[in-house]
């Protein structure tokens, strides 16, 4: 994997991870019968966005290395596809999906 892909595969992974964390411990305006004129009762009445973008940044990086190292070691890679029960050494990843797409 290149450093451009890495990059892609953290961003990827830190918007996904953001998404899960944003509703956890969400207080709402309404909620905290705190509402503002014009806004919906479900908005936040405190958001914690700098904490919670520095706990999405931590998790993400381990998930982001955890993916890399099995990458890097090969528990996941084109050796241990198995296409029409055989195994495929020395198919680049576009062969593997060409042969995958192919059968369907």
């Amino acid at each position: 994997m290149g450093i451009a892909s890495a990059i892609v595969l953290y961003a990827v992974i830190w918007f996904v991870v953001l998404f899960v964390v944003l509703p956890i411990r969400l207080e709402t305006q309404g909620d905290a019968g705190k509402r503002l004129i014009g806004t919906h009762a479900g908005s936040p009445a405190n958001l914690r966005m700098k904490k919670k973008a520095l706990l999405v940044s931590v998790i993400a990086f381990f998930i982001w290395a955890q993916s890399r190292c099995a990458t890097w070691i090969g528990s996941i890679g084109c050796d241990r596809v198995l296409v029409n029960g055989r195994k495929c050494r020395g198919l680049s990843r576009t062969d593997v999906c060409l042969i995958k797409l192919r059968t369907i």
